[in-house]
């Protein structure tokens, strides 16, 4: 075998080594997508039987410069706003009572909060209720 032929043979059998690396990263990687979706769907099981608002907010600063990420499906039907429009910017802070805007905004810095809050629901009254946040600060 000459040298030429010894190089194709190596670079065919490194190929070879890396196509196996491939195909285990590639279940490795179906695996993992699997567990997500699992936990995934374990945690909307969870979330939709919370008898009160959940939503995920981020903040560069202060909390009452927020953006939610995601908002539970009774959020409509407690406040009559919309999931989208509850995920505008610092929409929630607005729907908050001016009196318990301080103490929300304060207990929107911890980590996991629930809270008794009056909002004001699309026919410009108030509702009383509960709402609970996880709430974290983006790096």
């Amino acid at each position: 075998m000459t040298g030429q032929e010894q190089d194709i043979e190596a670079r065919r059998a490194a190929l070879a080594a890396a196509e196996q690396r491939a195909a285990v990263a590639e279940q490795a990687l179906a695996r993992a997508s699997n567990e997500a979706r699992v936990l995934r769907q374990r945690l909307e099981g969870f979330v939709v039987n919370i008898p009160g608002i959940l939503w995920e907010s981020y903040f560069q600063q202060s909390p009452a410069d927020s953006i939610v990420d995601y908002v539970s499906e009774l959020i409509e039907p407690l406040s009559g706003y919309t999931a989208d429009k509850w995920k505008q910017p610092n929409f929630w802070i607005e729907l908050v009572h001016p009196e318990d805007r301080p103490g929300a905004i304060e207990a929107s810095t911890l980590v996991l909060f629930a809270t008794d809050l009056r909002s004001i629901t699309t026919c410009s009254t108030l509702k009383a209720g509960i709402a609970y946040a996880l709430a974290r600060r983006r790096r």
